[in-house]
């Protein structure tokens, strides 16, 4: 009887094959606590020393574009992302420790990076100066309408009083006369004794 012979190769069935993870996955960075003064150069000279960085993207506010202090790095070595996670974690910057973390592929979603190329421009000065300009408009509007509150309270009362008073042309009006305020006399300067000689030669030799 004829020994039956069996193939050392494996079925279709029979393999499992586990996807290969893409490096660029294995080279993310998590950064945070980064001072807010920091801008993409800066953070990019930083974390540039320990290897070649392939994006950087830093999370910022959609209103003033402001930076919110965290973000992420993609390295072009897996090694390196490896390594930068743990000797950069809790460094001191301006003060105060950061964060970092070399990110498991897994927590690495596709939109990560989505507008990391993005040129962001500082829109708070601008915002500050319309939010002062609104300010100072509010401002004005309630102190001309205090200002006319007032006055005509003091009308009120001058009225009890049987006078009637227009602060807008300054005059003072009662039930027997009108009294309106008048310009002040302007003094002549007083000549001194040197001045009255030099007159009176003048008017001789005239």
């Amino acid at each position: 009887m004829a020994a039956t012979q069996l193939s050392s190769r494996k079925t279709p069935e029979m393999k499992k094959s586990t996807p290969a993870i893409p490096r660029k996955k294995q080279a993310v960075v998590y950064f945070g606590r980064v001072p807010h003064e920091f801008s993409e150069k800066e953070i990019r000279v930083f974390f540039g020393q320990f290897g070649r960085i392939l994006k950087l993207r830093l999370s910022r506010s959609k209103r003033t574009a402001r930076s919110k202090g965290y973000g992420y790095i993609q390295y072009e070595l897996a090694e390196v992302a490896k390594i930068v996670g743990e000797t950069t974690n809790n460094h001191f910057i301006a003060g105060k420790p950061i964060t970092v973390k070399h990110m498991t592929p897994e927590s690495v979603w596709p939109k990560l990076f989505e507008g990391h190329n993005r040129k962001f421009r500082d829109v708070r000065p601008t915002l500050e100066a319309k939010r002062r300009k609104l300010h100072n408009s509010k401002t004005h509007e309630a102190t001309g309408a205090d200002k006319i509150d007032k006055d005509a309270k003091r009308a009120a009362k001058m009225a009890e009083l049987g006078i009637e008073y227009d602060f807008s042309r300054k005059v003072i009006t009662d039930d027997t006369k009108a009294v309106i305020e008048e310009p002040k006399p302007v003094e002549e300067p007083k000549l001194t004794r040197s001045t009255r000689a030099n007159r009176a030669a003048k008017n001789k030799t005239k």
